[in-house]
């Protein structure tokens, strides 16, 4: 987004500063997202946050093997229809394979439109 040249500085100065180390461990404390960086761990805030919170150093422990999620235009849609179904299934409120050719088609529409 273009702006002027004063806005983008405070706009990368701000991107700066929050992803600096003490930042990102008081966000990922604050908000249980994981850091943006591995220095935040070291942070001791963040130490006594994974010691409380034994399920955090579970998904810690998977950033090692986890892979980037898909990039592809309607997969946002898919992946909402496909929980829905999901969630409807389980709490049987619909059929499950309803719920599942419904969400199939859903996603079908979705991917073709974008």
């Amino acid at each position: 987004m273009k702006s002027t040249p004063e806005k983008q500085q405070a706009a990368w100065d701000f991107v700066k500063w929050l992803t600096e180390t003490k930042q990102s461990a008081y966000w990922s404390v604050q908000t249980t997202y994981l850091p943006v960086r591995k220095s935040a761990l070291n942070e001791q805030d963040m130490k006594d946050f994974i010691a409380r919170t034994p399920r955090y150093k579970v998904a810690l422990d998977l950033i090692p093997t986890g892979t980037k999620g898909i990039s592809v235009a309607g997969w946002a849609d898919a992946r909402t229809y496909l929980q829905d179904a999901i969630t409807a299934a389980d709490t049987l409120t619909a059929d499950p394979k309803q719920a599942l050719d419904e969400a199939a088609t859903k996603t079908n529409e979705a991917l073709a439109r974008n």
